[in-house]
Parts: C-alpha cells; sequence; structure tokens
C-alpha cells in the first residue's frame, strides 16, 4: 500500500511541475520558435472544379509565437508543402477523360491566434498560400490560394525551455485567379509535429 502511495505522490508531483513548465513557458511577452514537421491529404472533391482532384502533401516549416497572455498567443510562419496530385482531366468537350498525376510546391503563411490551456493549445485564422506551379493564361493568372485554418493539439514539456508539440490542422482555401474567379476549392487536413523552444 504505501508503494502505491508513494506512486501516486510522484506521478501527482510530476504533473504539477509539467503544468509548472507548461504555465511558465506561455507568461506574456515569451517568444517561441518552432520547427515541424508533417503529412496530409487533400483536395476538391468536386465542388468548384470539373472533376475531383486529391493530393498527398508533405510539409515542413518553422512557427513563432509571441505570448500577449498567459493563455493567448499570436502565431506567423512560413511553411512549404510539397502536393502530389491524383486527378481526372476533362475535354473541353465533355468527352475527352484521362488520368493524371502532378507534383506542386507550395508556400503556406498564416497569421493564427492561439489559445493554450495546460498541454492543451487550439489555433485558428486566415491563411495565403502562392503555389510556384501557378495557372497563367492569356487573360488570366493565378493570385493565390486564400482561407483559414483550424489546429487542435498538445504542446508537452520536456524542459524548462522546450516542449513537443502534436497537432491535427484542417483549412479550406479557394484558389482565386486575377479576374476574380474561384478556380477550386481545396479542403485539406495534415498532422503535423514538432519541438518549441521558449526564449
Amino acid at each position: 500500500m504505501k508503494s502505491r502511495h508513494i506512486s501516486t505522490l510522484l506521478l501527482a508531483a510530476l504533473f504539477a511541475a509539467a503544468c509548472g513548465i507548461a504555465y511558465a513557458q506561455n507568461e506574456t511577452g515569451h517568444f517561441s520558435l518552432m520547427p515541424y514537421a508533417g503529412l496530409g491529404y487533400g483536395g476538391d472533391p468536386g465542388i468548384m472544379a470539373d472533376a475531383p482532384v486529391f493530393y498527398l502533401i508533405a510539409l515542413g516549416g518553422a512557427d513563432a509565437r509571441y505570448a500577449i497572455s498567459p493563455h493567448w498567443s499570436l502565431l506567423s510562419g512560413l511553411e512549404y508543402q510539397y502536393r502530389l496530385t491524383k486527378g481526372t482531366a476533362v475535354g473541353a468537350d465533355g468527352l475527352e477523360i484521362r488520368d493524371y498525376t502532378k507534383k506542386e510546391h507550395v508556400l503556406h503563411v498564416p497569421l493564427l491566434l492561439e489559445y493554450r490551456y495546460r498541454w492543451f493549445y487550439a489555433q485558428t485564422g486566415p491563411y495565403a498560400e502562392f503555389s510556384f506551379d501557378r495557372i497563367t493564361g492569356r487573360k488570366t493568372r493565378e493570385l493565390g490560394i486564400f482561407g483559414g485554418e483550424l489546429e487542435l493539439g498538445a504542446a508537452i514539456p520536456i524542459s524548462e525551455q522546450g516542449c513537443l508539440r502534436a497537432g491535427l490542422r484542417m483549412e479550406s482555401g479557394k484558389r482565386v485567379l486575377s479576374n476574380g474567379h474561384i478556380w477550386c476549392w481545396n479542403f485539406n487536413s495534415m498532422v503535423r509535429i514538432g519541438y518549441e523552444h521558449t526564449f
């Protein structure tokens, strides 16, 4: 019985210490850098495109976070995405149909508000994406992909200044052309894992 009570007390002490570290890492005015990598899946299920388009996503980047209160922070960063698309092209006559594979390189720039309570965090806000493989034509060109995102996850302290972060991000955005038309509507979900260092 004594060993069980001792184990319970040790676990409680470790939990309290971790919560204390997590709170200290989110004190007002603290600045953090967060490199990360992840995998995802997304596409246009046919809402705007002539045929469904789906792709796999491999991503990597870094975010900067500034704590404006013990629970709230502002975030922004730069992310690179490699997208491997599998789709079906439909001819102008609506009869010619062929499968295709496309590789796309995308820069993702978010502006987010994060809420953190102990280990849990939630962040949301708008983003802009710019493709190196933009759609161009004689009378129009692609301006970018614009939308919003939501991520839920955990920030697990491993030291006084560092923690591991893992989250599930969901985003939706529209690919806008210079003539104001929307070419497609993207729905993406991805898992990100990274390390946060607080200065």
